[in-house]
């Protein structure tokens, strides 16, 4: 099976990052094809178990707006990226910036499994990390 993850870190430092690092382990050592969308990652980490590791670009002025433009990004290269042989089978999406992308990945007729690891509280939070975190809870 060709799976899909998409996050915007794979760093393992971090919870999220690490429990899809530790699922893509897991499905390589299954047998299955693990193809990694990210924004920012350890490419080492990646390297032990992802076939393909693809770089998706920040809109590194407007990180509000990020989800929509990775969804853009995404409906503008997907042919680009994935040919018939390659298409996955599978998406795993792990958050931000790949929200919007969910309903892209449905209508390409790709089941998708959104990995809610909860929202962080916004106690503490002003500025744009605020408006973000509300804008996606």
């Amino acid at each position: 099976m060709r799976i899909l993850i998409c996050n915007e870190r794979f760093l393992f430092r971090f919870g999220l990052d690490r429990a899809l690092i530790l699922i893509g382990r897991g499905l390589k050592a299954l047998g299955h094809s693990v193809t990694i969308l990210a924004n920012k990652y350890d490419y080492d980490v990646l390297d032990s178990f992802a076939t393909r590791v693809i770089d998706v670009p920040e809109k590194k002025d407007d990180y509000l707006n990020g989800n929509e433009f990775t969804k853009k990004w995404l409906v503008d290269n997907w042919n680009i990226l994935f040919d018939a042989n390659e298409k996955p089978d599978i998406v795993l999406v792990g958050g931000w910036p790949f929200f919007s992308s969910i309903s892209f990945f449905s209508k390409i007729g790709i089941p998708t499994i959104f990995l809610d690891c909860g929202a962080v509280p916004l106690d503490g939070y002003s500025g744009g990390i605020l408006i973000t975190q509300k804008k996606i809870t």
